[in-house]
């Protein structure tokens, strides 16, 4: 009975541990959001000034 105890206690100390660890490894990986949230339409010279000067947001491009 005491050996089904410590099992038990160990089992759900990896558990809790796990669960830890990967609650701090997903935080790592997560980024701020920044930016207005605007969509803009941009010629692409206005397109290559912007990703020269800040590189960053998302480009949908429309035929």
């Amino acid at each position: 009975m005491k050996n089904k105890k410590w099992l038990l206690s160990a089992v759900a100390g990896i558990v809790v541990a796990l669960g830890i660890g990967t609650a701090f490894v997903s935080s790592q990986n997560s980024s701020e959001v920044k930016g207005n949230g605007e969509l803009e339409e941009l010629s692409p010279l206005q397109m290559k000034k912007f990703m020269r000067e800040d590189g960053t947001g998302f480009i949908m491009f429309l035929f």
